[in-house]
């Protein structure tokens, strides 16, 4: 089953919307559905993100350490070097120099400018 939704479009994008279902012969609804279809999860995954680090900086959820989650979740491959720059960025510690070092075996950054 599905639903229908009104959507206000700027002039200039529905023109646009408009001319290619002309020259493809699809209807501009086939258009729109395929836009928000693919770009749907990205949204998601952002604003959920955003969402997240709110919670972490205003101390409603604890963070977990990406060394963490890999013992939880039992992984055996794993880099401590990524646990230590993912868990301090996402906390918004600043990072100093041993924070961003590379994990053994994994190139190292580029110099800063």
């Amino acid at each position: 089953m599905s639903k229908s939704t009104a959507v206000r479009l700027p002039d200039e994008t529905y023109e646009r919307l408009k001319v290619l279902a002309e020259r493809t012969g699809r209807t501009a609804t086939y258009y729109l559905r395929e836009a928000i279809e693919e770009h749907l999860e990205d949204l998601e995954d952002i604003y959920l993100a955003e969402q997240a680090l709110v919670d972490i900086r205003n101390g409603r959820v604890e963070p977990v350490s990406a060394e963490e989650m890999s013992k939880r979740l039992s992984l055996d491959d794993f880099s401590i070097g990524t646990s230590r720059l993912s868990h301090a960025s996402v906390a918004g510690t600043p990072l100093k120099a041993a924070d961003t070092a590379a994990a053994p075996g994994a190139a190292a950054p580029p110099p800063s400018s």
